[in-house]
């Protein structure tokens, strides 16, 4: 049976920390005004708009992302509820009260989003063509192919579990519709990677992915 394609609820927070020594990853391609996540039925599950330097979600996580120096920050309104900048452990992402919740190993071919334990919540491993995202015990749960001038996401049984338009980031791609992390920490993460990339229209650097 195909794995529920529904995300574990994990406190809206997660780290983006390159190890040390590692080179930063290549820049995203160029993208659309706007990052959509639809379901197979079509139905939009998620939406990444950029404006002004800020990038505006709605749909599963409700949240506005800017970049300021080294920090990413997610707002509901004006109230804070995630930051993503560097920490005790490199570059983290904390919740509304500071709180950091989860750490990101990252090189240019591999993200590992962990909890500040150390327990693995999934990999990504960037190819050129296609992204691959297993579980903490390493079990495949998706696989990611741009195709047809979007990006395909489906099962380890070929299920097609979502699509996404507007990028052809693989990675920004897979940080929005990682299983094992909330939709707010997905969003911000995601966001912090779309106001990186060429195009986008922002007046301040991405947060450090170096510790």
């Amino acid at each position: 049976m195909p794995p529920v394609w529904t995300p574990f609820i994990v406190l809206g927070a997660a780290s983006l920390a390159a190890c040390k020594g590692d080179p930063s990853p290549a820049p995203a391609p160029p993208l659309a005004a706007a990052v959509t996540v639809r379901d197979p039925d079509g139905a939009t599950r998620l939406e990444a708009r950029l404006h002004d330097g800020r990038c505006a979600v709605t749909g599963d996580a409700d949240v506005d992302v800017d970049v300021a120096g080294e920090v990413a920050t997610g707002r509901r309104g004006q109230t804070p509820i995630a930051t993503l900048g560097p920490g005790r452990t490199g570059v983290e992402l904390a919740d509304g009260d500071g709180e950091p919740r989860i750490r990101v190993h990252r090189t240019p071919t591999r993200v590992e989003l962990l909890g500040m334990d150390g327990v693995p919540l999934a990999r990504l491993a960037l190819e050129d063509r296609v992204a691959r995202i297993v579980d903490a015990a390493r079990r495949p749960v998706a696989l990611l192919a741009r195709e047809g001038g979007r990006i395909t996401v489906t099962s380890p049984d070929g299920e097609a579990l979502a699509y996404v338009a507007g990028t052809g980031d693989l990675e920004v791609a897979a940080l929005l519709v990682t299983p094992g992390v909330d939709a707010e920490a997905r969003a911000v993460l995601g966001c912090e990677r779309l106001l990186a990339s060429p195009g986008a229209s922002t007046s301040a650097p991405a947060a450090s992915r170096t510790p």
